[in-house]
């Protein structure tokens, strides 16, 4: 769900030529959203991009200059595609000159050369080189495995030394930061994401339905398969599935009777989702997890993965319950132990709000005075 900030600046880029910069504008994640909140924190800056689909041209609150790469066939389905064609994209971003760039990244976008002070908030390390190597080794035929490593150590060493471009790097996460550490061998604070807005935390409760809601990025990664594999073990139980990717068919495919596939859906309709559902699922690792804290902001339990994100927003017993891997049997476990729980919708709410976008913003200032002073 898009938040606006309404009012907070940072002051620490005040009289600075600024340039805020984003992988791919494709698909409302929460990357983008992260984005979104940066842009109107600092509304003199520049905006770039380096991929920008049709219907993401207006998601921002001023244009962002995007490359090459955008005017290419199908941006919104092919974007991944176009890996060996972001080195030359991100030489052609134009922020070299700029006093300070700000870039958002889960991909390539921490590349970008600046005579400037560059400083990176980094939402995850590309995945498919690190932390899902092995897993992406695993769904390939046999005789393209040893190919696949050695294009893979090559594109490590070719990232680890750009990253040392970057003069900051802010983690999203104490997960991410871990990350950062392991691929780049670089420290970096952690500054929570801007979840919650402060007026939702405020909103009366509603009567909750016997149903429980998952919003997925429908890729392998995000373990839609899991839920799908617990929800047939489990058929008394109804599960709401909200989200689009590339498995989006084969998820539609493959649930069970009990389980309603939305695909896409509206602000408002999440909204009322979130209000009314018994709790929110995460079935994988997340490094962050902002569904789980938009979940607790609007007074939803959530049962989630315990790997990574999940560990630093769920208070187990309190706000939720979690699990310890993505695994259907695990997974069937926790909706047992969480319908024990005694629910206070209220102390899940005040759990979200070390979330909230003020707090983003006054602590990504505070680092920013740091690095420029």
């Amino acid at each position: 769900m898009r938040a606006r900030c309404s009012g907070p600046v940072l002051s620490a880029l005040s009289q600075k030529r600024v340039a805020m910069i984003h992988d791919y504008l494709v698909v409302p994640r929460g990357g983008e959203r992260v984005f979104s909140v940066l842009v109107d924190a600092c509304p003199w800056a520049d905006v770039y991009c380096l991929v920008t689909s049709h219907n993401m041209r207006d998601f921002l609150s001023r244009p962002a200059r995007s490359t090459f790469l955008s005017n290419l066939p199908f941006p919104e389905s092919l974007y991944r595609h176009y890996g060996p064609l972001y080195p030359l994209a991100l030489r052609q971003l134009g922020v070299l000159s700029y006093d300070v760039v700000i870039s958002s990244s889960s991909s390539f976008v921490h590349h970008a050369q600046t005579t400037g002070i560059h400083v990176c908030y980094m939402h995850s390390p590309l995945r498919y080189a690190w932390a899902e190597r092995d897993a992406v080794a695993g769904r390939l035929p046999v005789v393209l495995r040893p190919a696949w490593r050695g294009i893979s150590e090559t594109f490590r060493s070719w990232d680890r030394a750009g990253a040392q471009r970057v003069h900051t790097f802010i983690a999203n996460s104490t997960s991410t930061a871990r990350q950062i550490g392991t691929s780049y061998e670089r420290c970096a604070p952690v500054v929570y994401p801007p979840v919650i807005p402060e007026s939702v935390l405020s909103c009366a409760e509603q009567e909750r339905d016997d149903f429980y809601l998952s919003v997925l990025s429908l890729q392998a990664y995000k373990r839609p398969d899991v839920l799908l594999d617990a929800f047939r073990l489990r058929l008394d139980a109804r599960l709401v599935l909200v989200g689009d990717g590339p498995l989006l068919g084969w998820v539609r495919r493959n649930a069970s009777s009990n389980v309603t596939v939305m695909g896409r859906v509206s602000d408002a309709e999440l909204e009322a989702l979130y209000r009314t559902c018994r709790a929110v699922i995460i079935p994988g690792p997340e490094d962050f997890g902002l569904v789980a804290v938009e979940a607790q902001g609007r007074g939803a339990s959530v049962i989630a993965c315990a790997m990574a994100g999940a560990a630093e927003t769920v208070v187990e017993g309190v706000t939720g319950v979690t699990f310890a891997m993505p695994d259907a049997h695990l997974l069937v476990d926790a909706l047992r132990r969480h319908r024990a729980l005694r629910i206070d919708h209220k102390t899940i709410r005040e759990n979200a709000a070390r979330f909230t976008l003020g707090e983003f913003v006054q602590r990504f200032d505070q680092v920013l005075l740091g690095v420029l002073k």
